[in-house]
């Protein structure tokens, strides 16, 4: 609390000595969404609401979901994550107006392993891995996932990392 210098703990999420780990930090739907963790259940989506102090768990899926790049895009939070056990970490968003955990897609069947999810000229950029490909940029439209461009040809990947938009143009590190 800037007010008071105070700071004061929000919900215990793992009680006992353990920690709970919370990162990823995004705003959406106006509560404060976070991964953090539980030894039952792994790593799960939860979100804090100001409001009335409450933090609750969005998602509990039969796999360690570990969300993580928390990017909010199309009124959905948009993560990589692990959908259930069949599946590996992979592009997720949850839409908290159906309260749903959704697979864009499954690109590649070891992991995908999205990261540094951005939002620029209205689509969701990202970097991830494919059989095909290796790691590349990609994007999402809304609707369908799509290579941008095979930076460094070959399966080894270009692997863009820190992605970031300035001046209207979208800057990484490949």
């Amino acid at each position: 609390n800037s007010t008071t210098q105070e700071v004061s703990l929000v919900s215990d999420i793992n009680p006992g000595v353990e920690g709970s780990g919370p990162e990823a930090f995004a705003i959406y739907n106006n509560e404060l969404y976070f991964r953090a963790f539980q030894p039952s259940l792994g790593y799960d989506l939860y979100s804090y609401n100001p409001t009335d102090g409450s933090v609750t768990q969005r998602t509990d899926v039969s796999a360690n979901l570990d969300p993580r790049y928390l990017t909010v895009y199309k009124n959905k939070l948009f993560f990589g994550g692990q959908f259930s056990n069949a599946t590996n970490n992979e592009l997720l968003y949850y839409d908290a107006a159906t309260d749903e955990l959704v697979l864009t897609e499954d690109l590649s069947p070891s992991a995908s392993n999205p990261r540094d999810l951005v939002v620029f000229n209205d689509k969701l950029y990202f970097g991830t891995n494919t059989e095909d490909y290796g790691r590349e940029l990609w994007e999402y439209n809304d609707t369908s996932l799509s290579i941008v461009a095979d930076i460094y040809s070959g399966v080894v990947g270009s692997d863009p990392t820190g992605l970031t938009t300035f001046n209207d143009k979208l800057y990484f590190a490949a």
